[in-house]
């Protein structure tokens, strides 16, 4: 279960256990490529942009923060997740013009 939870963290960018080892997050990202993850839906730009994307968010983690600003970020956080799944879940569904 810890293998599965680290990779999961290390290929999303998860802001709560974040250890600011790029090259990990880096290597999680080759792997998943390299296994043909979700390439029937995207290309290998796109999966690269849509993991750069969600790091982006897990990155902005308050931390040492009050806890009236976390519960502030965390609706943010919400929020910003929810643009980034609707974005790339609709993208591979989109007619070209």
């Amino acid at each position: 279960m810890k293998i599965l939870d680290d990779f999961m963290i290390n290929l999303s960018g998860d802001s709560f256990k974040r250890s600011g080892d790029e090259l990990r997050r880096t290597k999680a990202v080759d792997y998943f490529i390299q296994c043909g993850y979700g390439q029937e839906f995207y290309t290998e730009q796109d999966l690269r942009q849509l993991l750069k994307e969600l790091d982006a968010i897990g990155s902005l983690w308050p931390g040492n923060a009050e806890m009236k600003l976390i519960d502030l970020h965390a609706n943010w956080r919400n929020t910003y997740q929810d643009y980034w799944f609707n974005k790339w879940f609709r993208k591979p569904r989109r007619k070209l013009a």
